[in-house]
């Protein structure tokens, strides 16, 4: 008896675990369809995620503008140093911790999936037409 305890105490720290990370997806994909893409499409910004953080990019250079006294995003800023509206709210957003031990990721953005404007979508390639052979 004493053996199956160890499993079955795992099993439900496990199944715990999942539903935590279910719920945090949810959040993660109604605040990304909700406030993020509406502010990527809006400033031709794209959002990358991959390897438990995020990058946010676009045509031209960003830059993250933080207190470091405070250790807080501030926002970002364009490649002028003009502050892009609305940025600090995404970037707050983003960088949301995520508390879970369990789980390499740490922000609220890496649990978001890519997402690309279709403005800064590459046009899709023509087919390329067959050689004729005289």
């Amino acid at each position: 008896m004493a053996n199956k305890m160890p499993s079955e105490i795992q099993k439900k720290l496990e199944a715990a675990e999942q539903a935590y990370l279910d719920q945090v997806e949810e959040i993660a994909a109604e605040a990304r369809e909700k406030i993020v893409i509406p502010f990527c499409d809006k400033y031709e910004i794209q959002l990358l995620v991959g390897n438990g953080t995020y990058l946010l990019t676009g045509k031209q250079k960003l830059h993250v503008w933080e207190d470091e006294i405070k250790d807080e995003v501030m926002g970002l800023t364009d490649e002028r140093g003009r502050k892009i509206p609305g940025s600090k709210r995404v970037a707050s957003i983003l960088e949301e911790r995520v508390s879970l031990m369990l789980s390499p990721f740490n922000s609220l953005g890496s649990f978001m999936t890519d997402y690309i404007p279709q403005k800064l979508e590459a046009p899709v390639p023509s087919p390329v037409k067959p050689e004729k052979n005289d």
